[in-house]
C-alpha cells in the first residue's frame, strides 16, 4: 500500500508531523480540564473526539488518491481510498473495546498490588500497574489485528482501484463496518455499567506539573505519528492505534500524582463512557466522507461525538452521582436518627439514675440502726 497524497504543497512527512502537533496540543488542553473540572466532567471532556481528528486527517490525506498515478489527481476520492479510510475508521472501536478493559486494569489493578505488596511505594504500584495493564494492551491489539486481517477483507476489489466513490458501503468494507458497530455498542454497554457504581471524583487540589503536561502531548503527538504511519502498512493497524490509550494512562497517572487516587479512580469510568464518543465520529466519518468532503465531514462528526456522546455521558453519569449523593444522604440521616434515638435512650437511663442517686439517702435513713 502506497500514499495516497498529502496537503498541497506539503510533503507526505510534514503533514504526519502537523497532525502529531495537533494532537499533542489537544492532549495538553485535555489535562489542564480535567484537572480544572473534577474527574466526572473532567473525564468526559478528556473523552470528546480530539486526537482522533488529526489522525482521521492523516489517513484521509493517505488514501485520498489511492490507485491512481503519481500525475493524475482528477479524482477528490477514489473508491479504493474510500474503502481503506473506512477500513482505518471502523477499526477505532475495537481499539476503544480494548481501552474499556485497559481502563478497568487501572481501576482494579492498584488495589490488587497495594494488598499483595502493601511496603511498595506509590511510584513502583504506579509502574507495576502500567507495566501490566500496557503489556495486555499491547498483546490484544495484535491479536486483534492479526485476526482482522486473516478474516476481514483487507484488499479492494480490482475494479475499484482507481475509478471514482459507487457504493458508499463495498462489499470490501461490510465486514469491518459490521466488527466496529457491533463493538462500539460494547463499549457503551461496558461505560453504562461501570458508570453506574463509580467512585467520588472531586476536584483536583493541586496542579499537574508542566513537565509531566509536556511528557503527555509529546506521547500523544508520537502516537497518532504512529498510527499514520503504521495505516501504510495496514489500515486496520492504523485505526487501532488511534486508540492506543496515550490520553487514558496520561490523564489517570497525572492526577493521581497530583491529587491522589480519589479523582483518578472517579475519571475511570467517565474516561470509559466518555470514549463512545470517538467511536461514533469514527462511525459518522465513515458514511459520511464521499458527500460531504473532509471538512464538512470533519465538523459533523465532530458534533455528532460530542452530542451523541460526550454529552449524554454527562448527563448519565451526574444523574447517577445524585442517586448515590441522595443514598449517601439518606444513609447519614438514618444513623443520625438511630444516634439520636440512642441518646434519648440512654438520657432516660440518667434521669432514672439520677432519681435513685436523690432517693437513696432517704431511704438508708429510713432504714433502722442496728442498736
Amino acid at each position: 500500500m502506497t500514499a495516497g497524497g498529502s496537503l498541497p504543497g506539503v510533503s507526505f512527512e510534514v503533514s504526519v508531523v502537523i497532525s502529531a502537533l495537533f494532537a499533542g496540543l489537544v492532549c495538553i488542553l485535555v489535562t489542564l480540564a480535567i484537572e480544572r473540572f473534577g474527574g466526572v466532567l473532567g473525564g468526559v471532556l478528556g473523552s470528546i473526539p480530539t486526537t482522533i481528528i488529526p489522525a482521521s486527517f492523516g489517513f484521509w490525506i493517505q488514501y485520498r488518491y489511492e490507485g491512481l498515478p503519481a500525475d493524475r489527481r482528477d479524482l477528490s476520492l477514489t473508491q479504493a481510498g474510500l474503502n481503506n479510510f473506512q477500513r482505518s475508521m471502523m477499526s477505532v472501536p475495537p481499539g476503544m473495546l480494548l481501552n474499556a478493559f485497559y481502563l478497568l486494569l487501572w481501576r482494579y489493578l492498584p488495589i490488587v498490588y497495594s494488598r499483595r505488596f502493601p511496603t511498595w511505594p506509590l511510584t513502583k504500584v504506579l509502574l507495576a500497574v502500567f507495566a501490566t495493564a500496557i503489556l495486555l494492551w499491547l498483546a490484544l491489539a495484535s491479536g486483534l489485528v492479526f485476526i482482522m486481517r486473516e478474516y476481514v477483507t483487507n484488499t479492494s476489489t480490482a475494479s475499484s482501484v482507481s475509478g471514482p466513490v459507487t457504493h458508499l458501503i463495498d462489499a470490501e468494507t461490510r465486514a469491518p463496518i459490521a466488527v466496529g458497530l457491533g463493538t462500539t455498542l460494547a463499549t457503551v454497554l461496558v461505560g453504562l455499567a461501570a458508570g453506574w457504581n463509580t467512585p467520588p471524583a472531586p476536584r483536583s487540589q493541586s496542579r499537574v506539573p508542566p513537565l509531566v503536561i509536556l511528557v503527555r502531548g509529546l506521547c500523544a503527538a508520537l502516537a497518532i505519528a504512529g498510527s499514520i504511519l503504521l495505516a501504510r502498512v495496514s489500515s486496520y493497524a492504523g485505526g487501532i492505534a488511534v486508540a492506543f490509550p496515550v490520553i487514558f494512562t496520561t490523564s489517570v497517572v497525572a492526577t493521581w500524582i497530583s491529587s491522589g487516587a480519589a479523582v483518578s479512580a472517579g475519571a475511570i469510568g467517565p474516561l470509559m463512557l466518555g470514549s463512545s464518543s470517538v467511536t461514533l465520529y469514527a462511525i459518522v466519518s465513515t458514511f459520511a466522507l464521499p458527500s460531504l468532503g473532509y471538512a464538512g465531514t470533519t465538523v459533523v462528526a465532530f458534533f455528532a461525538g460530542v452530542l451523541g456522546g460526550s454529552v449524554p455521558s454527562f448527563l448519565y453519569l451526574r444523574w447517577r452521582r445524585s442517586v448515590a449523593a441522595a443514598k449517601a444522604a439518606g444513609g447519614e440521616e438514618e444513623e443520625a436518627q438511630r444516634l439520636q434515638a440512642a441518646d434519648d435512650v440512654w438520657g432516660d437511663e440518667d434521669e432514672d439514675a439520677k432519681k435513685l442517686d436523690s432517693t437513696s439517702p432517704k431511704l438508708l435513713e429510713a432504714v433502722p440502726r442496728a442498736e
